[in-house]
């Protein structure tokens, strides 16, 4: 396996972590409405909120048509964990996914998403 392939697995985290930080402290508005949906706990019914969550998988086709597959690869490491945290109960994802809730219930912690690495060095890591 290619060495940017394997980069790109251990960044995803990283990446994601700027990407949902930048998300809440200079356009919230682009991301509240995936907050609110989940402290009222819409994300059960999938017909109306799984739409939003497609932006990921046109990003995939774009970076795979491009040929940038260690973005591609990030980009679907982060939709399959966001996924898996959001729409199913499968156990294997229980502690990234009380992470990951832990952030609905207060913004300002838990940026990350497929890992908690990056909140522990960033300091924005809460339990």
């Amino acid at each position: 396996m290619s060495t940017k392939y394997i980069l790109s697995w251990f960044l995803t985290p990283y990446v994601e972590w700027g990407i949902h930080r930048s998300l809440h402290y200079f356009n919230e508005s682009l991301h509240i409405d995936h907050h609110r949906e989940v402290r009222q706990k819409l994300f059960k019914n999938l017909d109306n909120n799984n739409k939003k969550e497609y932006w990921i998988l046109i990003a995939m086709l774009i970076t795979s048509y491009f040929e940038y597959y260690p973005i591609t690869l990030g980009l679907a490491r982060y939709g399959f964990n966001h996924s898996m945290i959001h729409y199913t109960d499968y156990k294997y994802f229980e502690n990234i996914k009380k992470h990951h809730l832990i952030h609905h219930k207060n913004p300002r912690f838990n940026f990350a998403v497929s890992d908690i690495l990056p909140d522990i060095l960033f300091n924005t890591y809460k339990d």
